[in-house]
């Protein structure tokens, strides 16, 4: 089964626990997973969810420099 973007969000830590590289977090509600035996994820949209986060810091920083 291949995992649409939508379902796919990166984090730093899950239940607590920090990773270096991060969390890979696949929301599996809404799926169709009848006879699922496998999930994959092209490592291309890892790149994107990265470069997006990023993104989102940046403006994050931005704006918290405008507003002091």
């Amino acid at each position: 089964m291949q995992v649409p973007r939508e379902k796919l969000e990166l984090r730093e830590s899950v239940a607590g626990k920090e990773s270096k590289q991060g969390w890979l977090v696949i929301a599996l509600r809404g799926l169709d997973l009848d006879g699922v035996t496998s999930l994959e994820v092209d490592l291309d949209q890892l790149d994107q969810l990265r470069s997006s986060k990023s993104q989102g810091a940046s403006l994050y920083e931005q704006l918290v420099k405008k507003l002091s």
